[in-house]
């Protein structure tokens, strides 16, 4: 297992707790896709659903003009382009940004299993974010790990200049997720033109870490055994790490 660490950027928090574990909710042709390639799917940031991914809250375009232009170093007006151009940089930088999102917490999550599953089958990789962080080797993968912060984007302020910065907040309204991500900065020399990055990438990946493999509580048991044999075929040993959610016994 690779020991690099990605605590190290200064762009990418880290939990109080490192031992708490992430969960990657996923349908079953994800899983096996995972395993099989034995690759970390991460899509673009400007394809993922909330609008509002890798972009500056309102006010911090405004409030960067305003401290430039009381410094004295350069006009009202320029501190206005300036300002403009550096927010806007990032909104262009989404596209070649791509994420990998996880849930932090010791309990599964009820509601990210109808989010990311449905009410049927689906799955869970399960391990502690301290062995997510040790998986992820930065220097060969340009990517780190940190965890969300959640701000109100009609007044919050944020630091300008980097653009993983905007890519570790999102609104308030998805404090549900209690994410961590897995950002990577896309470079590919061979791409000269504008508007060529890939809708998604991947990162190699040892599907091995994993504490465990937990199918969806709404699964049957024909659904459990079916799961753990196909991953048993992919990965020799892996089966032995698929279990029924725990929320699918029934009561006493």
């Amino acid at each position: 297992m690779n020991t690099s660490s990605t605590a190290t950027h200064p762009a990418f928090p880290q939990p109080p707790d490192t031992s708490v574990l992430a969960w990657r909710y996923m349908d079953l042709p994800k899983l096996l896709s995972l395993i099989a390639n034995r690759e970390l799917y991460l899509r673009r940031l400007d394809l993922m659903p909330d609008k509002y991914e890798g972009l500056y809250p309102a006010q911090v375009s405004a409030a960067l003009a305003q401290a430039m232009a009381a410094s004295g170093a350069v006009s009202a007006d320029q501190a206005r382009e300036i300002a403009d151009h550096r927010v806007n940089f990032a909104k262009e930088s989404r596209k070649r940004l791509f994420v990998s999102c996880w849930h932090l917490g010791n309990i599964e999550s009820e509601a990210m299993w109808r989010i990311y599953c449905g009410a049927g089958g689906g799955t869970a990789i399960v391990l502690p974010y301290a062995t997510l962080s040790a998986s992820i080797n930065t220097a060969q993968t340009n990517a780190y790990l940190g965890t969300v912060a959640y701000i109100d984007y009609a007044t919050a302020l944020l630091g300008v200049g980097n653009a993983f910065i905007p890519a570790l907040h999102k609104r308030e309204q998805f404090q549900y997720e209690q994410e961590a991500r897995v950002v990577k900065l896309w470079v590919d020399p061979a791409a000269t033109a504008p508007n060529q990055e890939p809708p998604f990438t991947s990162i190699p990946w040892d599907i091995g870490v994993v504490d465990r493999i937990v199918v969806s509580p709404y699964a049957g048991e024909w659904y459990v055994e079916t799961v753990r044999a196909v991953v048993e075929r992919l990965a020799l040993g892996l089966g032995a790490k698929v279990v029924h959610s725990p929320m699918a016994q029934d009561p006493a």
